[in-house]
């Protein structure tokens, strides 16, 4: 058995990546079995799955089993799905679809192999270009402002994994070639362990704004 986690709020690239699985497995459209997670994803329709996935397939050697949306499926459901991976056949595999890691158990996701979209490195730039007047700003605010910027601001996961980016990258900056650093040196190598353990949190689906709320919270006040 295989299990693959798509991720990407980019509906083309999960059908172009869904297409390629299909095409690379010669899969029959008999040996396809696809379902949506946030409505029909009960206990009783993944042991339907396992069931399934239990039989030969119709023609090749592989059986394709879709899930929909698995960020939106029940903690129950997701529990009762993991039996489901352990115990499929070798000829099963098995996709996950998500536009995001929240929600999704850990459990789950560290079954999966992820496929990710790679980020648009260009848009990145030109969104974070004044960062360090952002952060000028985020050190000057007080609690309710640093809480509102991550409620308009941090709008995905993947703002906030681009935020803690761009947040490492200068405080490296300043302890490694500032010669007017914003902060305290000891000040500064403080504030970038938050930001690796903000990090860390991130990538084991903690909730992402979260994890930024503390992150803010904790920075000095100037």
């Amino acid at each position: 058995m295989q299990t693959f986690l798509l991720l990407s709020e980019n509906k083309n690239f999960i059908e172009k990546e869904l297409s390629r699985f299909k095409d690379k497995l010669h899969v029959s459209p008999f040996d396809i079995i696809e379902t949506f997670a946030e409505i029909s994803l009960g206990i009783d329709v993944v042991r339907q799955l396992l069931k399934n996935s239990q039989l030969t397939p119709f023609k090749g050697s592989h059986r394709l089993i879709i899930i929909r949306d698995i960020n939106k499926a029940t903690r129950e459901a997701q529990n009762a799905l993991l039996k489901f991976l352990e115990e499929s056949l070798p000829s099963t595999v098995i996709i996950l679809l998500s536009d995001n890691l929240q929600n999704i158990l850990p459990t789950v996701v560290s079954r999966c192999q992820i496929i990710k979209e790679k980020t648009n490195h260009k848009k990145n730039n030109i969104k974070n270009k004044d960062f360090k007047s952002i952060f000028l700003k985020l050190l000057a605010a007080n609690i309710k402002q640093r809480l509102s910027y991550v409620q308009k601001e941090i709008l995905q996961r993947q703002d906030a994994y681009i935020f803690v980016k761009n947040l490492t990258d200068l405080l490296d900056s300043e302890l490694t070639t500032s010669t007017h650093p914003l902060l305290d040196p000891l000040e500064t190598a403080r504030l970038l362990k938050k930001v690796s353990s903000a990090s860390r949190f991130l990538d084991n689906n903690v909730n992402y704004k979260l994890v930024l709320d503390i992150l803010l919270l904790g920075l000095p006040k100037v």
